[in-house]
C-alpha cells in the first residue's frame, strides 16, 4: 500500500472514531436528561395522585422503574434516528423539554393549590416544608423526634399530640422552632419546620398592629397545609408570639387559644407563645376573624 491510501486509511479510522465518540457522547448526554426529565415528572405526578405518604413512596419508586425502562426504547429510536435523519437531536431535545415542562406544570398547580400570600407583623416567620420520597416513615414518634429535634436549638417549651399530627415547640434566646409530624397508616413523617423570630420585622415593630401580627403568625401555619391537608390530614394547628398575655385577650373566629405559655427572651422580656389545636381550616383566615382586645 502506497503512504498516500495509508494516510487516507488512517484519515478515515480517526474520522470513524471521532464520529463514534461524538455518537456515545450524545447518546449519554441525552438518555440522562431523558431519564431525570421521565423520574421528576413521575415523582411529582406520584406526590400529586398519592392520599398517603407511604402510597407517594410506592407511586415514586414505580415512576423511577419505569424511568429506567424506557431508556431503551429511547435509545432504540435515537440510534433509529442517527440511521434515518438530519436533524438527530431536534427531536428527542424537544421531547425532553416537553416532560419538563409538563413536570413544572405540575409543580406550579400544586405551589398555586397551597401556597398564600406573605403577610407581615411584628415577628418574623420562616418555614420549610418537604417531604422525601425515600422515607418510609417511623413507627417510633419518640425517636424520630429526637433524631430530628437538636438540642441546640432550645429548650422544650410544648407539645402538641393530637390524633394525626404532632408538633415539638423549642425555644432559645427569641427565637422559637417547631418541628411537625404527622401520622399516617400506623407511621410517622417528618415534614418540616417553621421558626418564629419575635420582634424581628422588617419594618419598623410599630408599622403593625397586633391584630396584624396574630394574623400574619396564624397565616404562617397555612404554608404547611399543602403537604397536610393533601395527604387527608384532619388537624388544623395555628401559633404565634405576643408581648402580653394573649389567654383572653386574644380571639381567633371566637375561639381563645387552647394553650399559652410564658417565655422570657434573651433581653429579659416576657413574651407568650399562643396555640390553637385545630382551628377548621386556617386556609381561609380572614382579617375580620382576629380579635385583639389589649389594643
Amino acid at each position: 500500500m502506497s503512504g498516500e491510501n495509508k494516510s487516507l486509511v488512517s484519515a478515515e479510522t480517526a474520522g470513524g472514531k471521532k464520529k463514534r465518540r461524538n455518537h456515545l457522547i450524545r447518546h449519554v448526554i441525552l438518555g440522562v436528561l431523558f431519564f431525570f426529565a421521565m423520574l421528576f415528572c413521575s415523582t411529582m405526578a406520584a406526590g400529586l395522585l398519592a392520599h398517603s405518604f407511604v402510597t407517594e413512596n410506592i407511586l415514586a419508586i414505580v415512576g423511577l422503574m419505569f424511568a429506567a425502562i424506557f431508556i431503551i426504547p429511547f435509545e432504540k429510536w435515537l440510534v433509529y434516528r442517527e440511521a434515518h435523519s438530519r436533524h438527530k437531536v431536534l427531536l428527542p431535545v424537544f421531547l425532553i423539554l416537553a416532560v419538563f415542562a409538563a413536570t413544572f406544570a405540575m409543580m406550579f398547580h400544586q405551589l398555586d393549590k397551597s401556597s398564600s400570600a406573605t403577610v407581615l407583623g411584628k415577628n418574623v416567620n420562616a418555614c420549610g416544608y418537604h417531604h422525601d420520597f425515600t422515607d418510609f416513615g417511623s413507627r417510633n414518634l419518640e425517636k424520630l423526634i429526637q433524631e430530628k429535634c437538636s438540642k441546640s436549638e432550645g429548650i422544650l417549651v410544648t407539645r402538641i399530640d393530637l390524633k394525626d399530627y404532632h408538633e415539638v415547640f423549642l425555644f432559645k434566646e427569641n427565637e422559637i422552632t417547631a418541628h411537625e409530624f404527622v401520622e399516617q397508616n400506623r407511621r410517622y413523617f417528618y415534614i418540616g419546620t417553621r421558626k418564629l423570630v419575635y420582634h424581628a420585622a422588617y419594618y419598623p415593630i410599630d408599622s403593625y398592629s397586633w391584630q396584624e401580627t396574630v394574623f400574619a403568625d396564624a397565616s404562617e401555619s397555612c404554608l404547611s397545609h399543602g403537604i397536610r391537608f393533601f395527604k387527608n390530614g384532619d388537624s388544623d394547628p395555628a401559633w404565634g408570639v405576643t408581648d402580653f398575655n394573649p389567654k383572653k385577650t386574644i380571639q381567633i373566629k371566637g375561639k381563645y387559644p387552647d394553650q399559652v405559655k410564658k417565655l422570657e427572651t434573651d433581653g429579659g422580656s416576657a413574651i407568650y407563645l399562643w396555640i390553637y389545636d385545630d382551628l377548621n381550616n386556617t386556609a381561609k383566615l380572614k382579617h375580620e376573624d382576629i380579635t385583639v382586645t389589649n389594643q
